[in-house]
């Protein structure tokens, strides 16, 4: 199971759909506050965070806030800014993975690969 906290709805729909196709339940929170509670309470396989939410607390936020709380499982952050400083930022606020919107389909599940032990079909 992951858990994305994206308050864009067409994002929310785009990743769990992408996600469903390998049988991955994805939990969604349209802001930070309730997700860090819902991250916090469910220890989910990995977590996906917008940068840019409509509050005061970003997703890069958010990250630190997890990390300094104990979360240790994988933090992908998902934005459509694509510079170097950008990811170095998601780095440095303990996110494990950058993935640059718009993404393809390829690009999640490789990184979902990555960090996810899937069950076989």
């Amino acid at each position: 199971m992951v858990i994305y906290v994206e308050d864009n709805i067409n994002n929310q729909r785009l990743l769990t759909r992408m996600l469903k196709k390998r049988h991955i339940e994805t939990i969604i929170y349209d802001n930070p506050n309730d997700g860090f509670a819902g991250i916090m309470e469910s220890n989910p396989e990995m977590v996906f965070l917008d940068v840019h939410l409509k509050t005061r607390m970003t997703g890069l936020d958010l990250a630190k806030k997890l990390r300094k709380a104990g979360f240790e499982k994988p933090i992908v952050v998902v934005t459509c800014f694509n510079m170097l400083a950008d990811r170095q930022r998601a780095i440095d606020a303990g996110c494990n993975d950058y993935l640059s919107k718009p993404y393809q389909m390829s690009e999640l599940l490789q990184i979902v690969d990555k960090y996810m032990t899937l069950p076989t079909a």
